[in-house]
């Protein structure tokens, strides 16, 4: 009586992280090894936000690989196989400029300052600091979805859009397989993917909310 139809909100659904056991034990395997290049892996991450929307393999050209070489591009160390007669080359996608927009602090840097800039080693360390959380987190789901929730609802202020997660997401995981080498398999992809969509989609109710 007195309770109108209106007012009524269905219970809501408990919260799981999608991730099989032997999932999370591929993300927690390999986060001990992130966990220790934490710093360089959260200021990547937002370099390659900003500055290329993906980097393909084109397994096309035969380059003759005179031993092990390193390159140097937007302040990545990017290495080719040791091997030779190698099929690879890289193609880089133009500068996302509404990216970097979004953070005052740097929206009107260029590449070589960004780098340098204090402002972004702080950003990097809080996106790095929200996915240790995760890990640690991967048996606490509700405790940590509501975390995200209210992250991605303080985010309203940066005018943040859900395809920034998106673009996050496949710039954090390029990132780590750099780092991870052999450790990066398809199982390892598809953990950590899933665990960074279960962040990014539960960030993207807390913008919507």
């Amino acid at each position: 009586m007195g309770c109108g139809s209106s007012t009524f909100k269905p219970p809501r659904e408990p919260v799981k992280i999608p991730l099989s056991v032997a999932q999370k034990y591929l993300v927690r395997e390999t986060w001990e090894t992130i966990e220790q290049h934490s710093k360089a892996v959260g200021k990547k991450t937002f370099l390659r936000m900003f500055y290329m929307s993906s980097i393909d393999f084109i397994y096309s050209v035969v380059m003759e690989s005179k031993g092990s070489k390193d390159i140097r591009v937007l302040g990545l160390e990017l290495a080719f196989d040791d091997v030779k007669n190698s099929y690879r080359t890289w193609r880089f996608f133009e500068m996302n400029p509404d990216y970097q927009k979004l953070f005052p602090e740097f929206a009107t840097l260029d590449q070589v300052e960004l780098e340098q800039a204090n402002a972004l080693h702080g950003h990097a360390k809080r996106v790095m600091k929200a996915v240790e959380n995760a890990v640690s987190a991967m048996d606490d789901a509700e405790s940590f979805a509501a975390y995200l929730e209210n992250l991605g609802a303080r985010h309203k202020a940066r005018a943040l859009k859900p395809a920034y997660l998106d673009a996050m997401q496949v710039a954090y995981t390029d990132t780590i397989q750099d780092l991870l080498k052999t450790q990066w398999t398809d199982g390892t992809a598809e953990a950590w993917n899933k665990l960074f969509r279960f962040i990014a989609d539960t960030m993207k109710h807390g913008l919507s909310s």
